[in-house]
Parts: C-alpha cells; sequence; structure tokens
C-alpha cells in the first residue's frame, strides 16, 4: 500500500510530473489518464530473493485510472535529500 503525500508533496509531485509529457498513454489502455497514488519503498533485490538489510528508495507511484498499470519515478529526485529524510535501510524483522 502506498504512503499518502502531504498537501505539499503532492504539489511537488505535480509540478514535477508537469515539467514532462507525463500524459503520454499508458502502454496497456492507451488512456492517458493518471492518478498520483503517494510513496512506496522499493527494496534491494539480489537475483535470489529481497535482502534484508539493502537499501531502500522511496517510489512515487503513478496509476493508470483506466487498467491500474504502475509507473514509479525516484522521489529522491523529486524531493532531493536536503529537503527529504536519507534513505532508509532495512534490518528489522518487518511484519
Amino acid at each position: 500500500m502506498a504512503e499518502p503525500l502531504s498537501p505539499a508533496d503532492f504539489q511537488l509531485a505535480v509540478e514535477h510530473l508537469q515539467k514532462f509529457p507525463h500524459s503520454a498513454p499508458c502502454p496497456i489502455c492507451q488512456t492517458a489518464l493518471w492518478n498520483v497514488v503517494g510513496l512506496q519503498a522499493s527494496s534491494s533485490y539480489d537475483g535470489a530473493g529481497i535482502r534484508l538489510g539493502g537499501m531502500i528508495t522511496p517510489t512515487l507511484l503513478v496509476v493508470c485510472a483506466t487498467c491500474g498499470y504502475v509507473r514509479e519515478f525516484a522521489w529522491l529526485k523529486i524531493k532531493p535529500p536536503s529537503e527529504s529524510p536519507a534513505p532508509l535501510t532495512g534490518g528489522g524483522t518487518g511484519g
């Protein structure tokens, strides 16, 4: 499940996406209706499985409003580290 954005971060995400042809059609259903959903943490993968204790990268999820296809954008590119917390590293047992 994606973590919702604050109103300020939502605005920042929209402004960033408007700089690019983000309204390109969905590669699955060919519509161009997209929703900014929120942030998700992407974990490291070492080829054999998810690596606990590896780098976690926050990504912005943008979802096709018609079919649900997901596009991901690196959040730290949108909101650089000087404006956002440092990337987290795993290591807990999780749940």
